[in-house]
């Protein structure tokens, strides 16, 4: 999960992001373009989780696509077997915004998705204090 109100430098973006992700969230107005990135990184850091990788596979060869949420290209990856399913979503807390991502590996031969909902993230003392 990762704050969407950062200042990520152009640098850091083109660092971590495969060129055609560069193209689709570079002609964006700042803020936006900002976060999209927050989004496709935090799908990264997903998918990178799921497959017990973390940061050792190179996010720059990890392509997705968002809007609808599909990775495109995972080259150097033989891990990626069986049908994958990704969501993105934001959760706001203490007057923040947050990007999360959650990527889950079906079995190889299942049909269908994952049905996701999100309950509460905030603690019950935290829900009823009164400023």
């Amino acid at each position: 999960m990762e704050c969407i109100d950062q200042n990520v430098g152009k640098k850091v973006i083109a660092d971590f992001t495969h060129l055609d992700e560069q193209h689709s969230v570079g002609g964006l107005p700042r803020p936006q373009e900002i976060r999209e990135f927050v989004r496709l990184w935090t799908l990264k850091e997903a998918y990178t989780k799921m497959l017990g990788v973390g940061h050792a596979l190179d996010f720059k060869t990890l392509k997705f696509t968002l809007d609808p949420v599909d990775l495109k290209s995972a080259s150097g990856d033989p891990k990626a077997t069986g049908a994958m399913q990704f969501d993105n979503f934001y959760v706001s807390y203490k007057h923040s915004l947050f990007n999360a991502s959650l990527a889950i590996q079906h079995p190889v031969g299942s049909v269908g998705s994952t049905r996701i909902q999100i309950i509460s993230l905030a603690s019950s003392a935290e829900s009823n204090t009164a400023t």
